[in-house]
């Protein structure tokens, strides 16, 4: 293919690769002053374009940085190794890490609701491997507002029994979650019963008595910490903490 350019007095010639029907190496040389003139041959490599499958979690907390982990196609660095970024809206870059060519890892920025779609809650998605040829927007991350742990009833349990615990708090039931879990300790636990205000959760067994932080998240991965529970053995009895920790863990 033959594209024609005016050449300045510029040490830098832009221009515009046509398109191409397959990805592979091709050669590139420039040629001037009807073809009295050429360049050494060059290499131009054509490659597919990234694609986005699946991203996860697709939602987080609107102060960012949620790990998002981004499934698709042809994430191949080429010469830009170390370049690999998430778009974000059009508008926000993010770092990225790139495993393999069908696995890339990006954080999410905080939300700017002048920003978002329609001032609604989300973020579409696009990549890159190399830092220029973006993938299509095709992925939407949400953002939610965190919820807020008040109360842990009862706040005490035995070690070698499940219990039944209610969580009431605030911002508990949110459409925009995407994999809600509460944690005590290092139990990820999936509520049930779920409300805005109130859930219900049943605890694991444990091997030893002590105190746990009972933290919530709406993605799984991002908890906010807010009371503790104690476990109890039979010859000891803890007494309840109402220390706030407010901690993001």
């Amino acid at each position: 293919t033959t594209e024609i350019y005016t050449l300045s007095l510029h040490d830098a010639l832009p221009i515009s690769s046509p398109p191409f029907p397959t990805a592979r190496d091709v050669s590139l040389i420039i040629q001037y002053e009807n073809d009295r003139f050429k360049s050494s041959q060059l290499t131009f490599t054509y490659y597919d374009q990234a694609r986005i499958s699946s991203i996860g979690p697709a939602c987080g907390p609107v102060h960012g940085y949620t790990q998002i982990e981004v499934k698709g196609s042809s994430f191949v660095e080429n010469n830009g190794f170390g370049k690999a970024k998430c778009l974000f809206n059009h508008t926000y870059y993010t770092n990225a890490t790139v495993r393999d060519s069908t696995t890339m890892y990006c954080d999410s920025p905080p939300l700017d609701l002048g920003d978002s779609d329609s001032g609604d809650y989300l973020y579409n998605l696009s990549v890159s491997a190399d830092g220029e040829a973006f993938s299509n927007a095709t992925a939407t991350f949400t953002y939610y507002d965190q919820p807020t742990i008040e109360a842990v009833t009862p706040a005490l349990g035995p070690m070698d029994e499940s219990t039944t615990v209610t969580i009431r708090g605030l911002g508990l039931k949110n459409p925009s979650f995407c994999n809600p879990t509460v944690r005590f300790g290092q139990h990820v636990l999936t509520p049930h019963a779920v409300s805005d205000n109130t859930l219900t959760v049943a605890t694991t067994t444990v091997h030893r008595p002590g105190a746990v932080v009972v933290a919530m998240s709406g993605n799984g991965q991002q908890f906010i910490s807010d009371r503790t529970l104690h476990y109890r053995d039979k010859q000891n009895t803890f007494e309840r903490s109402e220390e706030h920790t407010s901690e993001l863990q």
